[in-house]
């Protein structure tokens, strides 16, 4: 597994030289917003001389022939391409963390920005690799769940209800919502992690570039924890059935649906 840290700035340029001046200003001007073109090109030509240093730019007698060092290269090829992404959005009560994962031939770059102003850059060598690392994200080591396997299925439109009502309802309210789809007991533990105000809520999305290119994002998983329990909403199956199989969270079954919805 190799990691780099970089600036934006270090991870714009390397996505230049990969991919145009446009990839490059395109990916800053994200991160900072829209700012004069000769700030950014003295940003972007700071962090060349950064990279020079670090020994991840290796100078050639043109400019136009410098060469990126091969694993970074690797990683910034990925992020150009972009054509299947799991994006990883976790939202704790008191904020939120973004991870993208840019999928290659066997694993994928995961990449997350910190503080707003460092990329952390981890290539992860194969699909094992990735499923550990997007369930490390959306369930707490500590969650040992009493069953396993599908515990009921739900309808995706009502589970963007119950998001939406959560913070202002009871879980017996949650729990009448749910009445008809799930068992009643179910439903109401169901119903008390989600109106817990110190839950953990998650989505992961995949990201498919098609033909045209439009970024379409049909498919996902779900989840919700608190302390001691959650729940995983599988909606890696066909869009069109519009169905979240329900699951008793941990880091078993949150692989095994990144590992599903990877593979739909």
């Amino acid at each position: 597994m190799i990691t780099f840290n970089l600036s934006i700035e270090e991870v714009a340029f390397a996505l230049g030289h990969v991919g145009g001046a446009d990839t490059a200003a395109g990916f800053l001007s994200t991160l900072i917003g829209e700012r004069p073109a000769d700030e950014l090109t003295g940003r972007l030509t700071a962090a060349g001389h950064s990279l020079l240093a670090r020994g991840l730019l290796a100078l050639a007698p043109s400019a136009a022939e410098a060469t990126l060092a091969p694993a970074l290269r690797r990683a910034m090829e990925s992020m150009v391409r972009g054509e299947d992404v799991l994006r990883v959005t976790v939202t704790p009560p008191d904020g939120e963390q973004v991870v993208s994962f840019f999928r290659m031939d066997s694993g994928a770059l995961r990449h997350e920005v910190k503080q707003g102003v460092v990329s952390e850059l981890v290539l992860l060598e194969d699909a094992a690799s990735v499923q550990r690392a997007v369930a490390d994200l959306v369930a707490p080591a500590d969650l040992r769940p009493t069953a396993t396997g599908p515990a009921g299925r739900i309808a995706a439109a009502q589970l963007r209800e119950l998001r939406q009502k959560a913070n202002t309802s009871s879980p017996a309210e949650l729990a009448s919502w749910l009445a008809g789809t799930l068992p009643p007991d179910l439903a109401l533990e169901i119903g008390a992690v989600m109106c817990d105000a110190s839950a953990t809520w998650s989505a992961t999305l995949r990201l498919l570039t098609n033909e045209i290119g439009t970024v379409e994002a049909n498919r996902g998983i779900f989840t919700v924890f608190v302390a001691e329990k959650g729940w995983l909403f599988d909606m890696s199956g066909d869009p069109a059935q519009a169905q979240a199989e329900v699951y008793p969270l941990d880091r078993s079954s949150a692989a095994a649906a990144v590992a599903r919805l990877m593979t739909a």
